[in-house]
């Protein structure tokens, strides 16, 4: 096989599971670059000693063979483990059922969300580099002839192909970075502005709303990406130095500003350090994405005082109190109808771009992995056949 350098934008668990099943190919060369100062995307963890809070995704699934598959190697490690949480159910203010999660069903990582994504890029071989704090700002392919561009597709994927010059490359720039070795996390220099090398593939994972400033607006995928659209969440953060009166791990909240309150500190493996991480619902986020970030904390406040029964003045007591805002964080209702009959991946293999995630499906981590899994697998086919 002839030398092939992938460039993967984005280290989240979409990134990284491309990187995870192409390194195995032979005569490749794949850098993942991460605009934050670690891997993780949505399986991400914020520590305010001695609180930790999952202000990401606080926890998954697993629903096919395929993504089980791919996680056993993490429970058999003790990097996952099954959370068999006390569940509320409430609508409004008002709690409507209350259970048990059964084993095996619902999964976090331990002893913080992160995890996952750092016991994937460890895993990575000696021909995968991962440079974080390294934001991508332009793609481009030198002397792609888009005049030339037309496209198919098959019955299984959006695969779309282009009459382009194999031989060319296409070229990454950035505007900042920090170069950092596989083994995550020690910085080795910094990272010089503008080139960033050049790939003969690039695969981008970032939400629609960033990956179409990135891919040229002359590929036939490209209005898909430029349709799409994700909903905002907010994260907010509270510790405290006692536990507040409440008999759940878990609310799943519906008719309300919030979606999910989480008692952090009683996952597996977490300090004992009182912590619960409140999520707002999508749609109050959209509706207030922009606002002044003290008044949209003090309206989550309000909400999670009322769903609590707990007084606003005992929620103040919190020795930690900080939110953090996902500006793109789940696929839009719309989004989410729609992507039920298009391809959980888009792959124009002559212009050889990829763009995967998990807004191509609907918001969750093994969403994020089949979009990844099913990219790596159409591009592994498409690698052999072009020799």
């Amino acid at each position: 096989m002839t030398s092939q350098k992938i460039a993967i934008i984005g280290a989240g668990i979409a990134g990284l599971t491309v990187a995870h099943r192409l390194q195995t190919l032979p005569n490749v060369q794949i850098t993942l670059f991460e605009k934050a100062r670690g891997v993780s995307g949505r399986t991400s963890t914020r520590r305010a000693e001695p609180h930790h809070f999952d202000h990401g995704a606080p926890f998954f699934i697993a629903k096919s063979d395929e993504f089980q598959t791919f996680i056993n190697p993490m429970l058999e490690a003790g990097v996952l483990s099954d959370w068999q949480a006390k569940v509320a159910e409430v609508s409004g203010t008002q709690v409507t059922d209350q259970y048990q999660w059964q084993a095996n069903r619902y999964f976090v990582a331990q002893p913080k969300m992160n995890e996952m994504a750092k016991f994937i890029a460890k895993q990575l071989t000696n021909n995968v580099e991962i440079k974080l704090g390294t934001r991508v700002g332009k793609i481009e392919k030198v002397d792609l002839d888009v005049e030339n561009l037309e496209h198919s597709q098959d019955t299984n994927a959006e695969t779309q192909h282009s009459t382009q010059d194999s031989s060319q490359q296409w070229q990454l720039t950035s505007d900042t970075g920090a170069k950092v070795n596989k083994a995550i996390g020690t910085p080795l220099a910094l990272g010089e502005q503008g080139d960033l090398g050049n790939f003969d593939w690039v695969i981008c994972t970032a939400p629609p709303e960033q990956a179409v400033e990135l891919i040229p607006s002359s590929l036939p995928f490209y209005p898909r990406i430029e349709q799409s659209k994700t909903d905002g969440c907010y994260a907010l953060m509270l510790g405290f130095d006692t536990p507040l009166d409440i008999n759940f791990d878990v609310a799943l909240i519906k008719d309300s500003a919030l979606s999910r309150i989480v008692v952090n500190s009683q996952k597996p493996m977490r300090p004992d350090a009182y912590s619960l991480t409140i999520l707002s619902s999508n749609q109050w986020a959209e509706q207030h994405i922009d606002a002044d970030q003290e008044w949209v904390k003090s309206e989550l406040l309000k909400a999670t005082s009322d769903v609590l029964k707990i007084e606003p003045e005992k929620l103040q007591q919190a020795t930690h109190m900080g939110m953090h805002r996902w500006r793109y964080a789940n696929t839009s209702p719309e989004l989410e109808q729609y992507n039920q009959n298009q391809s959980a991946y888009l792959l124009d293999t002559e212009a050889q771009l990829g763009v995967a995630g998990d807004w191509l499906i609907k918001g969750s981590v093994e969403n994020a992995f089949r979009s990844g899994d099913a990219l790596a697998n159409s591009l592994i086919k498409a690698l052999a056949d072009s020799q």
